[in-house]
This record gives structure tokens, C-alpha cells and sequence, in this order.
């Protein structure tokens, strides 16, 4: 997998990424979109383009709202892009903030991502019956 990160200032584009997964074009090679590493990029836009070839995803956290939502990031935004794509493993975490133990962050960060992936099946499901 390859993941739109540090290293250069191409590694942050999701069409630099996609570039070079076209070219390989192998079905064991694929994405890891990170919300939080679209330094150049509209993230939203960024994952949207590169979950045709996710195998994993990642939310990134830094800092949380009273109510414990995401500051940085809008995770309803973000999960229904993820699971528009068909996309059903794993969400993993990265909790980088300083303002909550590494725990506490990824537990605030593990609750709204489930709260949003509820929220979305149970769209489906109104929508199928």
C-alpha cells in the first residue's frame, strides 16, 4: 500500500499516488488515504480519488471539540466518502495531539468514527427497506 504522507511534496497529492498505482497496475498494490496528510490537497476530495484502490484507511486526530468531535476533520464527511466507495475494513487511528493522553485520544477518535459508520448504516437500511 501507499500512503499520500511525508517525504515529498508529491507524496502528499492523491493524483501523484494514483499515478503510480495506474502504472503498476497490480491487485495486491493499493491506497491508504490518511485524512490528515493532504497538505496540498482538499482532503475530502484527495481520499474520494484515492479509495478505488483502498486497502486500508486512516483517521487522523489531533485535537477534539467539547462534545468530542474531530476539530480538524469532518468524520461524517470523511466515513460517508469511505463507505460510499464500497470500502468495509478497517479504519485505523492516529491520534498526534498533545492535549489528551495517547488513549484518550484514540478512544475519542475510535467513538466518532463508529458513531458516524452507525449513523450511515442506518441510512442504508432505511434506504433499503
Amino acid at each position: 500500500v501507499i500512503e499520500n504522507g511525508w517525504g515529498s511534496d508529491y507524496a502528499f497529492k492523491a493524483d501523484f499516488v494514483m499515478d503510480i498505482l495506474d502504472e503498476i497496475n497490480l491487485p495486491n498494490c493499493g491506497t491508504l488515504p490518511d485524512i490528515g496528510n493532504f497538505q496540498y490537497d482538499d482532503p475530502y476530495i484527495g481520499v474520494e480519488k484515492m479509495m478505488r484502490l483502498a486497502k486500508s484507511v486512516s483517521a487522523k486526530s489531533i485535537d477534539f471539540t467539547p462534545s468530542g468531535r474531530n476539530k480538524f476533520w469532518d468524520y461524517d464527511r470523511f466515513m460517508t466518502i469511505v463507505y460510499e466507495s464500497g470500502y468495509r475494513g478497517y479504519v485505523g487511528i492516529e491520534y498526534e495531539g498533545c492535549k489528551k493522553s495517547p488513549l484518550e485520544g484514540v478512544l475519542l477518535t475510535k467513538a466518532s468514527l463508529i458513531k458516524e459508520r452507525n449513523k450511515l448504516a442506518q441510512k442504508a437500511e432505511k434506504r433499503s427497506a
